[in-house]
């Protein structure tokens, strides 16, 4: 009975380090293949993290472009527009100057038409002055002015 134990230990521990060695091959085998595996998952999952940044820098890049390009344009325009500004703040200038002139002339022209009104009414008043003075001397009145005389230095003067 001990020789049959003893063969069946043999034949136990011969079939299991075969079954041992079996299991460790296996193993380091599917060990093997899992670090594989995960070597390639690690490289895949570094190019697209790869790629994703790319891809997320060049829409930052594209995004800046469309600002520094945008910035130029504004700068562009704004130097325009001032320009403009400063034509029309002359053009302005300019107007106002011919508006102020105008109504200094319009000014004058009313002085001018105030001073022939005048001269007018003045004029009028010398006319009407000399024709009651003509038709009083050529009426004898009591008045105390004394008629003409009839010397040939003095004339009378008729309205016309």
């Amino acid at each position: 009975s001990d020789v049959r134990y003893s063969e069946y230990l043999k034949k136990f521990f011969n079939n299991d380090d075969k079954m041992l060695t079996k299991l460790v091959k296996e193993h380091q085998y599917r060990t093997n293949r899992l670090r594989e595996e995960n070597e390639m998952k690690k490289k895949a999952a570094f190019v697209a993290a790869n790629n994703m940044t790319t891809v997320m820098l060049d829409t930052v890049n594209a995004g800046a472009a469309d600002v520094f390009s945008n910035q130029k344009k504004i700068d562009v325009e704004s130097k325009n527009l001032q320009a403009q500004t400063q034509k029309f703040s002359k053009q302005t200038a300019q107007w106002l100057t011919l508006v102020q002139n105008f109504n200094e002339s319009l000014k004058e022209i009313g002085d001018i038409e105030n001073w022939a009104k005048t001269i007018e009414n003045e004029m009028v008043l010398i006319a009407t002055t000399l024709d009651e003075c003509a038709k009083q001397s050529s009426t004898p009145s009591r008045s105390s002015v004394p008629p003409p005389s009839d010397n040939s230095e003095e004339t009378n003067v008729a309205p016309q």
